[in-house]
């Protein structure tokens, strides 16, 4: 059971399985996937609206809130299932990783290309007074996220988007591979000594 973001406590690695941290994986970037859905879907009912009746800096605020709190069960789970893969690598760790990186990939680039949540950032920091209020902290954040949508290619044309996101996918695989190639020779490292070397 994927633990709430109120309810995180240490790790038991040793009763961690891999099969179920990548169910916990895809059943949250389901519920992401389901929250940015409801975004688009809110922000295409509102298309013809006056700016008068567009969403409010608070409003913008807290679904991004929202976002960010289901945001954390994915970052858990994944954050697990990545250190495993790291320390303990096996046949089994490294195939779950593996197998979740396309969807893990294509859900990133989701984010960073969805235009009703960027959209939601912008109008939180062009409320200046309202984002003069904020914490340095929180503030902050939203700014560093701004930036990120940006070098996502939230402002490309569609076709570019999609060359974006293929070579971001690409890239996911072909680092994780390297990964394992490093790994794999580290271990596979060994320095036979004399006993004369062994000496003081």
């Amino acid at each position: 059971m994927t633990p709430s973001p109120l309810d995180l406590r240490l790790v038991d690695f040793a009763d961690t399985a891999p099969h179920t941290l990548q169910n916990q994986v895809i059943d949250a970037i389901d519920a992401a996937n389901a929250f940015l859905d409801t975004l688009t879907v809110i922000e295409s009912d509102s298309a013809e609206k006056t700016s008068a009746e567009e969403i409010s800096a608070e409003h913008a605020l807290a679904d991004v809130m929202s976002f960010d709190h289901i945001n954390l069960a994915l970052d858990r789970s994944w954050g697990i299932l990545s250190h495993l893969n790291s320390v303990m690598s096996n046949d089994e760790i490294r195939h779950v990783h593996h197998e979740l990186l396309p969807k893990l990939s294509a859900y990133g680039t989701r984010v960073g290309q969805h235009q009703p949540l960027f959209n939601r950032y912008q109008t939180i920091v062009n409320d200046t007074d309202f984002f003069a209020t904020l914490e340095p902290a929180r503030a902050r954040a939203i700014e560093l996220a701004l930036r990120s949508f940006e070098l996502s290619g939230v402002a490309l044309p569609q076709a570019e988007q999609e060359k974006f996101a293929a070579i971001q996918s690409e890239l996911s695989t072909l680092s994780a591979t390297f990964s394992d190639n490093i790994l794999d020779a580290t271990q596979a490292f060994a320095l036979p000594l004399e006993d004369s070397q062994l000496k003081v």
